[in-house]
């Protein structure tokens, strides 16, 4: 998805908001209910819009020439050519070693917003 494409999402969730909002003060439904219908109707437009933006952008990508882009980088990729030394992946043990110690530091501190609790 394009990084413009998913304020379209957003742009659907609050248009969903301000439209359940509105008609629901209009109906003369109190304040906490017209928000609570709100946020449905922000969620169901935002799930709606972006819906919509797939199947937009699905078909964009299926009615794109035979010689384009993706064709381009099958050929790229379909080569029998050995990994470029560019992408060198951690060894396993770095990896697990920065884990253990992560967890280390996250379980040996207590969160300061705990309050401790004196036995009785």
């Amino acid at each position: 998805m394009k990084n413009q494409a998913k304020y379209l999402c957003c742009l659907g969730g609050f248009i969903g908001f301000l439209s359940f909002f509105t008609i629901s003060l209009f109906l003369g439904l109190d304040v906490l209910a017209a928000v609570i219908r709100g946020s449905v109707g922000c969620l169901f437009l935002a799930l709606s819009f972006r819906g919509i933006l797939h199947l937009a952008l699905k078909s964009m990508v299926s009615s794109e020439p035979r010689g384009g882009r993706a064709s381009q980088m099958d050929k790229v990729t379909s080569g029998n050519e050995a990994p470029s030394s560019d992408a060198v992946e951690p060894k396993a043990e770095t990896v697990l070693a920065s884990a253990k110690e992560a967890t280390a530091e996250a379980v040996s501190e207590p969160s300061p917003t705990v309050a401790e609790v004196a036995p009785a």
